[in-house]
C-alpha cells in the first residue's frame, strides 16, 4: 500500500487520565494505520481544557508538588498521605510521558479547541476518531465527533468509538447531528450499534478495540523488560474501589499458594492485600499481565490483554445496573469470544474454575479481526 504514504491521517483519541487502557489503545490505533501504510499522527489535544473541574485538581496538585520541592519546610505541613500521593503521582506521570514520547507520534502543536485544529488541517486527507469512550455523553466534547472537519474536504471515519453506556439520556439531538456528519462509522460494542441505529437510522458495524488488531508479538515488542517475580503470581488490577472481590482473591490464593501482585495507579489505590505496584508505566503494565499466572480485574483493557497473552483471568463488573453503567463493553467482548463464563460475581469464591482454552477464542478473534480490517480498508480507500 505504498500509494497510501502520500495520504496523511490525523487521529483523535483519548490519551489523558493516566490510564493504561487509554494509552495503549492510542498506541494501537497509530500502529494499525502504520501497518496499513498510512502516514499518521495523533492529534495532541488537551482533553481537560473544556472542563474546569478536570483542570482544577491537576493544577492544585502540580502547584503543591512544585512548592513542596521549592520550600522543603512546607512538606512538614502536608499530611503524610498527601505527601506520598504527590510523590507517587509525579513518578507515574513522568513514566506515562516517557512512554508516549517513545512510542506515539503526536502533532507538534498542542490544540485546545476544535477551531484551532480546523485552522491547522493542512495537507490532511483523512481524520479518524476512536476508539475508547470518546462518545460518552457524560464526557461530551464535540471535537471527538470530528466537528473540525465540517468545512473541509476531508474524509472522516469513526473507528470503534464507545458510548460507554447502554442508552443516551442527554444531548441526543446534538449527538445525532454530529454523527450524521461522519462519512464512515463503526463502533466498539453491540449496544453502540443499537444506539446509532435508534437515533440516526444508520448501520454501524461492530469492530474490535484497536488493541486486539495487533498481534501478541507486537505487544511483546514494547513490553517492559523489568524484573518480574520469578515465581507464579496472581495479578490484581482494579479501577473501582467500592467493590473488591477479596473473598475470591483469598480463596484463589489459598488454592494456588501464589503471591498476589496488586497493580494500581496513584489514583486507584485500594485495600487488596499483596505486593503493591503503584507507579507502573503502560509498558510495565503489559509485562505484569503477560507474566501472570492469573489475572483478576474489573478493567476492560486488562481483560483484553489477558486474552492476548493467554492468561487465566477473571473479570468482575465494576458498575451496578443503570443507564450510566459501563458494563456493556465487557459483555460485548466476552460474548463475542465465547468467554462469558469468565465474568465473576464479586461475592463469589474461587471454586477451581475450568481453565480457559484459547484455541476457540483465537478463531473468533481472527474472524473479527478480518472484519475490522476490512472496514478500515474499505473506508480508507473508497
Amino acid at each position: 500500500m505504498d500509494k497510501n504514504r502520500n495520504k496523511k491521517v490525523w487521529i483523535l483519541t483519548r490519551r489523558a487520565g493516566t490510564n493504561f487502557g487509554s494509552s495503549l489503545q492510542a498506541y494501537a490505533m497509530q500502529r494499525v494505520f502504520n501497518k496499513l501504510g498510512f502516514e499518521n499522527e495523533i492529534i495532541n489535544y488537551d482533553e481537560y481544557y473544556h472542563n474546569i473541574r478536570w483542570r482544577i485538581r491537576p493544577f492544585i496538585e502540580d502547584a503543591l508538588y512544585f512548592l513542596m520541592n521549592k520550600l522543603p519546610k512546607l512538606s512538614t505541613f502536608i499530611a503524610a498521605k498527601s505527601y506520598t500521593y504527590l510523590m507517587l503521582r509525579k513518578v507515574q506521570l513522568d513514566k506515562f510521558y516517557v512512554f508516549e514520547k517513545t512510542n506515539i507520534i503526536l502533532t507538534k502543536r498542542e490544540f485546545k479547541t476544535s477551531k484551532s485544529i480546523e485552522r491547522n488541517l493542512v495537507n490532511v486527507d483523512i481524520c479518524v476518531c476512536g476508539s475508547d469512550q470518546i462518545w460518552n455523553p457524560f464526557l461530551f466534547d464535540s471535537a471527538f465527533y470530528l466537528d473540525f472537519c465540517h468545512n473541509q474536504e476531508i474524509k472522516t471515519i469513526a473507528y470503534a468509538p464507545s458510548f460507554g453506556i447502554s442508552q443516551i439520556i442527554q444531548r441526543e439531538d446534538q449527538i445525532k447531528k454530529l454523527i450524521n456528519t461522519i462519512d464512515f462509522i463503526s463502533v466498539r460494542e453491540d449496544s453502540g450499534s443499537k444506539l446509532i441505529k435508534e437515533i440516526t437510522g444508520r448501520n454501524a458495524p461492530v469492530v474490535l478495540d484497536p488493541t486486539l488488531l495487533l498481534e501478541r508479538e507486537d505487544w511483546e515488542e514494547i513490553s517492559s523488560t523489568i524484573n518480574i517475580l520469578q515465581k507464579p503470581y496472581i495479578l490484581c488490577y482494579f479501577l473501582g474501589k467500592t467493590y473488591l472481590p477479596n473473598s475470591f482473591i483469598d480463596s484463589l490464593q489459598c488454592e494456588t499458594n501464589y503471591e498476589v501482585v496488586n497493580i494500581c495507579t496513584y489514583r486507584t489505590l485500594n485495600s487488596i492485600q499483596g505486593e503493591k505496584i503503584v507507579t507502573a508505566s503502560p509498558d510495565e503494565f503489559l509485562s505484569y499481565v503477560a507474566n501472570a499466572a492469573y489475572v483478576c480485574t474489573d478493567s476492560y483493557h486488562a481483560t483484553i490483554f489477558s486474552i492476548i497473552f493467554e492468561r487465566q483471568f477473571f473479570t468482575f463488573e465494576r458498575f451496578k445496573d443503570g443507564a450510566d453503567n459501563q458494563n456493556t463493553r465487557i459483555y460485548s467482548l466476552l460474548s463475542k469470544v465465547d468467554l462469558l463464563q469468565r465474568l465473576v460475581d464479586y461475592d463469589s469464591v474461587y471454586l477451581n474454575n475450568q481453565s480457559v482454552v484459547f484455541e476457540d477464542c483465537k478463531m473468533h478473534l481472527q474472524n473479527m479481526k478480518n472484519e475490522s480490517y476490512d472496514f478500515l480498508k474499505s473506508s480508507l480507500n473508497s
